[in-house]
């Protein structure tokens, strides 16, 4: 999760500084990525694919 909110932050500051500046514009994106997190449904993995990440050594968290 903190991968994401990192990775939105980096990406509209990169908008905002290709938009002149525009601090409005930079916070409503912000307020929107966290309006959009708050509703986005998570779906939690089950034994077996949890099993196979750690096989493969995946990356579980960010």
């Amino acid at each position: 999760m903190l991968y994401v909110i990192s990775h939105f932050i980096f990406w509209s500051g990169f908008f905002y500084t290709n938009q002149n500046f525009a601090i409005s514009l930079y916070f409503k994106s912000v307020f929107s990525m966290f309006k959009r997190m708050k509703v986005a449904k998570r779906e939690v993995i089950n034994s077996n694919g949890m099993q196979y990440l750690r096989k493969v050594k995946a990356r579980l968290l960010y």
